[in-house]
């Protein structure tokens, strides 16, 4: 295990050890939150690295996936595929509290990494599984990435407009919620040990997350009979509640009861429309909310978003104008918030997203940028007692790298 919290100003985590076998993105985001919170997290990638080293470009070889997921960690590459490798993984375990893989069911078995074996070894050990669809049930060994949780979990069913074909949710959202998830479980069981209990396993999959997510459209689909479907950036609680387009660009606005839709006709001065019959009251609006959406329509193209935006927050209505990346990069609020921050990788100096947690005493930190392949190998072998000339040889054989 690692040396214990070194004073005041340690991150909350600090004192712990993870070792993290993931790859890609679900199990990198939930270490990185580890590590943005003090954990050592040890990277081990096989021989060629993590496929996310290789995902997507933005000139000069940075890689945003890989940069955007991995900061906080120590790379060690491993090849699990020899003897001297699993027993290098053996050896990392041993020295950890927590471990992390996202594996299909059974790999980890073949890699001498599965939690029955090392529990035995390991009581103290924090396993956690995430896999596609679960470890158990006729799926549990069916791969699966981000579309095709969204695919399975019914979610693509009711994405984007109505009378057309679905449309993405354009983030891996199943992935960065079961990294949420994972991180969130290692936290409770960190938590029950210090208690006096023991270690124990954690498993979550991408399918089961998402259905978190979906969980009032799946319980209104299932009391009801009706499956819900696709209604663009509407939805079904309170109206208007949605994006309309301006003059010159779009505006969401969730004047969802009753009070605040007449304080929205009248930042559209458009006070009428408070008293027509047909919208007065929430239920008459959801049962005409074609020619809610058609009135408010009209109305928006007697504004600019800018002053849309103004009169709605003068009123005291729920908007905001629709952004693009671009613009919330540069944004004052966004700045404020500290929500990016710098980190050094592939020779560039790279803004990413920061932990959007704020702790008064443990806050967040970024203290050390992504790794390079293979890093810090030697370091860490050292550390569980492979001297120079050992190491020398593994590298030799590449069993290491």
């Amino acid at each position: 295990m690692t040396a214990a919290p070194d004073g005041p100003t340690a991150g909350a985590l600090s004192g712990i050890r993870v070792v993290d076998f993931s790859r890609i993105l679900a199990g990198p985001f939930a270490t990185q939150i580890l590590g943005d919170l003090g954990a050592e997290v040890i990277k081990v990638e096989a021989p060629g690295g993590d496929d996310s080293r290789a995902y997507g470009s933005a000139g000069g070889g940075v890689r945003p996936v890989f940069a955007s997921y991995n900061r906080n960690k120590k790379s060690v590459v491993v090849d699990l595929k020899t003897d001297e490798g699993r027993e290098i993984a053996q050896q990392l375990v041993a020295s950890a509290d927590v471990l992390v893989h996202n594996y299909r069911v059974g790999v980890t078995d073949k890699l001498g990494l599965g939690y029955d074996d090392l529990k035995e070894r390991c009581p103290r050990l924090i396993y956690c599984e995430i896999t596609g669809f679960g470890s158990h049930g006729p799926l549990k060994s069916k791969a699966a990435v981000d579309l095709i949780a969204q695919a399975y979990s019914g979610l693509l069913s009711f994405t984007g407009e109505p009378g057309r074909d679905p449309v993405r949710v354009p983030v891996s959202i199943s992935d960065l919620t079961a990294g949420v998830y994972a991180a969130l479980g290692i936290l409770a069981a960190l938590l029950w040990r210090e208690r006096g209990g023991t270690g124990q396993k954690i498993e979550t999959s991408l399918l089961e997350c998402l259905l978190s997510l979906i969980s009032v459209n799946l319980t209104q689909a299932m009391l009801t009979g009706i499956a819900p479907k696709p209604m663009g950036s509407q939805n079904s609680m309170g109206q208007p509640n949605q994006v309309f387009r301006a003059q010159d660009g779009l505006v969401a606005v969730a004047a969802a009861n009753d009070r605040m839709w007449t304080r929205f006709c009248r930042a559209l001065k458009a006070e009428e429309l408070a008293t027509d019959e047909r919208f007065a009251v929430l239920a008459s609006r959801y049962a005409h909310r074609s020619e809610l959406a058609d009135e408010i329509v009209t109305r928006m193209q007697s504004f600019t978003v800018a002053e849309i935006v103004e009169r709605c927050d003068d009123e005291g209505v729920v908007c905001a104008p629709v952004l693009d990346l671009g613009q919330v990069a540069a944004d004052e609020q966004v700045r404020a918030v500290g929500s990016i921050v710098k980190v050094h990788y592939a020779g560039h100096e790279v803004p990413v997203v920061a932990n959007p947690l704020h702790l008064s005493s443990t806050g967040p930190v970024v203290g050390a940028d992504p790794p390079a392949l293979g890093e810090h190998t030697a370091e860490i072998l050292d550390g569980i007692g492979y001297g120079a000339a050992r190491v020398a040889e593994l590298r030799a054989a590449g069993v290491i790298a």
